[in-house]
């Protein structure tokens, strides 16, 4: 990174010498990379304020976005990341905290959104991965449980369809369970 100065000076510390040695060959790799990861204390709260007002809004000025996604992405950062990890460093934000937080969601919301809840923080931790501020998307990759437990819609058995149809038979609504039953409506 560079500054007015010069370039920005880099730290890096271990336990011993060795482990020193070998954090510094691999910041020095990541620089000859172009990688600088400078999140620094940047907090994953912190980070998304910036992505929405940054990033996001921007786009719903160039008419990119739909304002209703940025007031749904806005309101999923406020009221459901923040809280849980809002004051994680970003640098140091893990898949298993990810992992938690769609576990804790799922059991308070509905699986759609988690579904949201995840795609909002993955579209920011892709962003900050494009902003070399963190290595990788610890969002990619993780799916939600609340999306692989969609359960899908059994067909009535032939015995069942006879049995609706001849209860329905005179029924001022016996047109309608017709329909729904030779078209597949539900």
């Amino acid at each position: 990174m560079q500054t007015a100065d010069g370039p920005k000076r880099r730290y890096v510390s271990g336990k011993t010498k060795k482990e020193t040695r070998d954090a510094l060959t691999e910041a020095r790799a990541d620089a000859a990379r172009g990688i600088v990861f400078d999140a620094g204390r940047l907090t994953l709260g912190e980070y998304l304020d910036h992505w929405l007002t940054d990033y996001l809004e921007p786009l719903v000025n160039q008419g990119k976005m739909e304002h209703s996604t940025y007031i749904r992405d806005a309101g999923i950062v406020r009221n459901h990341i923040k809280p849980h990890l809002g004051r994680k460093k970003l640098k140091d934000l893990n898949r298993a905290e990810v992992r938690r937080l769609y576990n804790q969601k799922a059991k308070e919301l509905s699986p759609r959104s988690v579904d949201y809840v995840h795609a909002t923080l993955q579209k920011a931790l892709k962003q900050a991965f494009r902003d070399d501020l963190v290595p990788r998307n610890m969002a990619e990759g993780e799916r939600p449980r609340s999306s692989r437990r969609k359960k899908e819609a059994k067909a009535l058995s032939p015995t069942q369809v006879r049995a609706l149809l001849s209860a329905a038979s005179g029924t001022r609504n016996e047109s309608l369970y017709i329909t729904a039953v030779h078209t597949g409506l539900r």
